[in-house]
């Protein structure tokens, strides 16, 4: 298969929201000789992936499949693996793949010991990975665990401490059109790119790793081409703060972002350095990840920020299984109440972010100032500029 034989299957690819529809369509409900491969093919293009690479390993004679059995058998332990690994003639073999899950093991270097490439599915991520850059991302995620599990911190204060961290990437596409290279964890750390897909999943990898394991990956698109996008939606469950709901969370548009304080005709206000004009007077620049504009939005908010989106899918973050929306969920994401929201987010923000900067090492003066930017831009911003139905902005307590 040729580049431009792929290109035109992605174009395809691309008319159709669900695998089932496309076979419906294109096949007429009939599953094709092929069908297995042609979903792995579409499941890669909706995730993002470099579906050329993915293919390559995937349908080579030369690649002992062990992650399909082990998906059959939820084996995950690595003596399971070789012990799978040494009933097969490797000699006819050049790589394998293996399914592994994001979690430290004490014996993940008995694989390089089989002289064969290992290359990684990883659950949770996209794209392949090696054995180095495996062990690159848990370095990364058991650093983080254990510097701050140590923390008294309750469910949602995890959550913003998790979405603090990983604002901290700046937004970067790839250039050589290899998409794993900003979505999969292992490329982003070795290249720096990352885009939606990429804040999305270590968004969740980080909360999984302080203990909050329900959350659901949240795939949108409108009807623009390339505008597909990915969220996060986190199930949270707080005594302390009196919070038990779903939520949105967008750590790609809140990321770091040249944000600035400015005055212009005595007013003053916060502006991104691409709105500046001439004529304002830049008081004062801001950190570059001090937004919450797309903290912890109630679903049923949905249509009031996202007026334009469609659902594409969700699934729980580590499976391969899309959830089928129904209910008050459903009813949630499509109401469309054009009231202006109160600002109890606000209220929460004032709240959990000093204790958050503490532990990020910020001194009492940094951090009442920077809790007073963070919620004045909230209040330009979230219950301004990007409310569809804004009308009269909520009072400031």
């Amino acid at each position: 298969m040729t580049d431009k034989e792929l290109k035109e299957i992605e174009k395809l690819f691309a008319k159709f929201n669900t695998f089932d529809e496309f076979i419906n369509k294109v096949y007429h409900g009939e599953s094709s000789q092929n069908s297995g491969a042609i979903k792995e093919m579409y499941d890669a293009y909706k995730l993002g992936l470099d579906a050329w690479e993915m293919m390559k390993y995937f349908r080579s004679s030369e690649t002992l499949r062990i992650d399909r059995e082990q998906r059959k058998n939820d084996a995950y332990k690595i003596e399971d693996i070789l012990n799978f690994i040494k009933k097969h003639d490797l000699s006819k073999y050049k790589r394998v793949i293996i399914t592994l899950d994001n979690i430290d093991y004490d014996n993940i270097d008995e694989l390089l010991k089989l002289n064969i490439e290992v290359f990684i599915d990883l659950k949770g991520d996209t794209g392949l990975c090696t054995i180095e850059e495996f062990k690159n991302v848990r370095e990364f995620f058991t650093y983080f665990r254990n510097t701050y599990s140590k923390y008294d911190l309750s469910p949602l204060e995890k959550i913003t401490l998790a979405y603090d961290y990983c604002k901290f990437y700046l937004y970067m596409d790839e250039e050589n059109g290899r998409k794993t290279e900003s979505h999969a964890i292992a490329k982003i750390l070795e290249t720096g790119n990352i885009v939606c897909a990429g804040y999305s999943v270590i968004f969740c990898q980080l909360l999984k790793e302080l203990g909050i394991d329900n959350t659901y990956l949240f795939a949108i698109h409108d009807d623009l081409p390339g505008d597909d996008h990915m969220r996060v939606i986190v199930d949270v469950k707080d005594p302390k703060y009196h919070v038990s709901n779903l939520f949105i969370f967008d750590p790609t548009w809140d990321s770091e972002h040249e944000m600035m304080l400015v005055s212009n005709n005595s007013q003053t206000s916060y502006k991104m350095k691409e709105e500046l004009k001439k004529d304002d007077i830049v008081i004062k620049k801001l950190p570059s990840w001090i937004m919450y504009l797309f903290y912890m939005i109630n679903l049923y908010e949905f249509r009031k920020y996202f007026p334009e989106e469609e659902i594409m899918i969700i699934k729980k973050y580590g499976s391969e299984e899309p959830i089928k929306i129904e209910g008050l969920v459903k009813e949630a994401f499509e109401f469309n109440d054009k009231k202006p929201r109160d600002d109890w987010t606000v209220n929460l923000i004032k709240e959990i972010l000093p204790k958050i900067k503490k532990i990020e090492g910020y001194n009492d003066d940094e951090i009442k100032e920077y809790v007073n930017d963070a919620v004045n831009i909230m209040y330009q911003y979230r219950f301004g500029l990007l409310d569809k139905y804004r009308g009269e902005t909520p009072g400031r307590n």
